[in-house]
């Protein structure tokens, strides 16, 4: 069948705005010239795609003269472009056909039969132009589409920029802590310069009977008669309760209520309630609140104090002062008894 009916239009004779699609069509044609002179089945698989694709876009030019021309007085040749489109495709459908058939093929160029049924299916769609609402429903999805995008752009960006803002805010946090705690070393110090220098030591305030629980394990600090400190699975009011007493600044001491001691650091370091007195080795101070704090000893590490611990085997210790310490420590409850 010959292809030579579009040569009867001349370049001259297109209106500028259909110049576009008569274009598109004598692409889809002199494919369809090539397609017809393929000698293998490589080669026409190749050109069946490549005519595919070049017929989309035909169809596509075509479909939108047909919104932009009805009514026009370029109806007439619009007819004849949407016409030899079609005639086109049949063509292709009718090459697809034949070699289907082996028409075209010798033994050794026979195709496979699956490929070959797959590309007659799509050869053989449907060739009427789209109506004016499907354009309008694809040019609206395509741009759904780059919406969505940009969109997914956006939020990565944001997501991005709120993982940097927390790390910023994290290392924030961990400076301030650390000037914090230098802050109260120096008052500390501070404190300890005034009352070597004053006439009269500073005055101790009782403040509540109160008990030390260990948030993690849920145990309680006792003494023994010793006065050696540990850890107790149940309260026991006599064994787990201290009197808390407080002076300058933060600074507070712990005195067991059953032997009358007072908690603090002996002079080889270790954790003991035998003191007699309220001293610098007894003085002791939170980080945080009481209901979830970290309990430093003031006098621990030559003054710049020491973070209270539970090490393996239940037993308590006094770590250093420093951040890695700090959030290595343990966490207590410092509760008030309701003796009412």
């Amino acid at each position: 069948k010959s292809l030579d009916f579009l040569e009867s239009i001349k370049q001259d004779d297109i209106p500028e705005e259909m110049r576009s699609a008569f274009q598109a069509v004598q692409n889809f044609r002199c494919n369809l010239l090539i397609l017809e002179k393929c000698e293998t089945d490589e080669q026409r698989t190749t050109c069946f795609t490549v005519c595919d694709n070049i017929y989309g876009m035909a169809l596509k030019e075509v479909s939108k003269l047909q919104i932009n021309h009805d009514h026009s007085p370029h109806q007439a040749l619009f007819d004849q472009l949407s016409t030899d489109l079609s005639t086109l495709r049949d063509f292709q459908n009718n090459v697809a056909q034949k070699t289907e058939k082996n028409e075209f093929s010798t033994p050794r160029q026979k195709r496979d039969s699956t490929k070959n049924d797959n590309i007659v299916t799509t050869k053989q769609s449907h060739t009427k132009p789209k109506s004016a609402i499907e354009l309008e429903q694809d040019e609206h999805l395509d741009h759904l589409s780059k919406n969505l995008g940009e969109l997914n752009s956006i939020a990565t960006s944001m997501g991005q920029m709120m993982t940097d803002h927390n790390e910023l805010l994290d290392s924030v946090n961990e400076k301030s802590e650390t000037i914090l705690d230098k802050s109260k070393l120096v008052t500390r110090k501070a404190h300890k310069l005034i009352q070597r220098k004053a006439w009269t030591p500073v005055k101790k305030e009782f403040h509540a009977n109160v008990y030390i629980q260990h948030i993690d394990s849920g145990n309680y600090l006792a003494v023994s008669k010793d006065g050696s400190a540990g850890l107790v699975d149940r309260f026991h009011p006599d064994a787990c309760t201290f009197g808390m007493w407080t002076r300058q600044g933060s600074i507070f001491g712990l005195k067991h209520r059953y032997t009358k001691r007072w908690l603090g650091q002996t002079l080889l370091g270790s954790l003991s309630c035998t003191a007699s007195s309220f001293g610098n080795r007894e003085e002791w101070d939170t980080s945080g609140d009481f209901e979830r704090a970290k309990i430093l000893c003031a006098c621990a590490n030559w003054g710049v104090g020491g973070y209270m611990i539970l090490q393996r085997g239940n037993t308590l210790a006094l770590s250093g002062s420093g951040p890695e310490a700090k959030i290595a420590a343990d966490f207590w409850c410092l509760k008030e008894l309701d003796e009412s």
